[in-house]
């Protein structure tokens, strides 16, 4: 065994050095949070992005009716300078 290190008899290392190495034991109920924080991440990117989406649809739906005004701006234009 290492000078290091003392192991207690579960096998782990001790509380002392378990503290001094900044180790942390792990419980079941922290990793249930630890995923439930995760689901929750994970949920707000999606959200972010399906609002992203929705933003980009928007701007394409403005620039089509920019496209189609501006259109129908040059066919009028086009055609009252046929007319005269």
């Amino acid at each position: 065994m290492s000078k290091t290190a003392t192991f207690s008899h579960k096998g782990g290392l001790d509380k002392q050095k378990r503290r001094s190495r900044g180790l942390k034991k792990r419980f079941p109920c922290e990793k249930t949070v630890h995923i439930k924080k995760c689901n929750l991440e994970l949920k707000s990117k999606i959200k972010n992005q399906e609002s992203r989406i929705k933003n980009q649809e928007s701007k394409i739906k403005n620039q089509k009716s920019r496209i189609k005004k501006n259109e129908t701006q040059v066919n009028l234009h086009l055609f009252e300078k046929g007319s005269s």
